[in-house]
């Protein structure tokens, strides 16, 4: 019997409870796919550890795996590279860490406890109040709506904003543009201000009436950057203009100083 529960029992034990059970709940932490999808790379999490995918027949690559269940494990990481603008766009996360690091990162999300929730909530209303605050905001009168990853302004168009021709000018397409981007992306950091390092624009379509609808999402994450991309539309829902901007923490607290109360 105690040879039994020393050659069997005990394993089993440690090889489902103590590496199995861990392992299986980072692979999924803070996943939940909308009811009704079946395809998609948002139901695992993706883990990009160098060390961790070599000594573990690359499962940290787990959306891949799940999604193109065909593919041999070696080519996983080639597959990783050529899908990884789609699996961030589709919401996938994307962690450049091994299992124990990147599961206590995810562990957040998937406890969903009302305390984070309240912390995100408290964030979002301060970074409105930066946003509102702001001097030049006191002659375009912005809305600003924010959530996790994602920001929404709307600007009431006036003749004030027009250039010669009687339409919009394209300074204002891309100051609602930049300002959604960059709102999606320090809607995810709670310690300080983020620039600005690069944004580049499209303009699509004048518009002379209603309001500029700007929608601004966070497209990737890596340590010294965060990619953004914008689109802005009218009250039809015709696209006047999308732009695209990275951007990096600055060494600028969130302090109420800056509006951030």
């Amino acid at each position: 019997m105690r040879i039994a529960l020393l050659l069997w029992v005990l394993p089993q034990f440690v090889a489902n409870v103590v590496v199995l059970a861990p392992g299986m709940y980072a692979q999924h932490a803070g996943r939940e796919m909308p009811e009704g999808e079946v395809q998609g790379f948002r139901h695992s999490n993706v883990f990009l550890s160098a060390f961790f995918n070599r000594t573990m027949f690359n499962i940290g690559y787990h959306a891949e795996h799940h999604s193109f269940p065909h593919v041999h494990w070696s080519e996983l990481p080639a597959l990783h590279a050529e899908a990884r603008e789609e699996l961030i766009a589709d919401g996938a996360h994307v962690v450049p860490f091994g299992y124990l690091r990147g599961g206590l990162l995810l562990s957040r999300t998937a406890r969903g406890d009302a305390d984070a929730r309240a912390v995100d909530a408290a964030h979002f209303e301060r970074l409105q109040r930066v946003y509102l605050d702001s001097p030049t905001n006191a002659y375009y009168r912005p809305r600003i709506t924010l959530s996790e990853g994602a920001a929404e302004i709307e600007v009431d168009v006036r003749e004030d904003l027009y250039h010669a021709a009687h339409a919009v000018h394209g300074s204002h397409y891309f100051k609602v543009l930049d300002d959604s981007a960059f709102f999606a992306a320090n809607s995810i950091i709670t310690d300080v201000f983020v620039l600005t390092v690069s944004f580049h624009v499209h303009f699509l379509r004048p518009v002379s009436s209603g309001t500029l609808h700007a929608s601004g999402k966070l497209v990737h994450r890596s340590r010294r950057l965060l990619v953004a991309e914008s689109v802005l539309v009218d009250d039809e829902g015709r696209v006047l203009g999308r732009g695209s901007g990275s951007f990096r923490k600055s060494a600028i607290a969130l302090t109420p100083e800056i509006g951030y109360r």
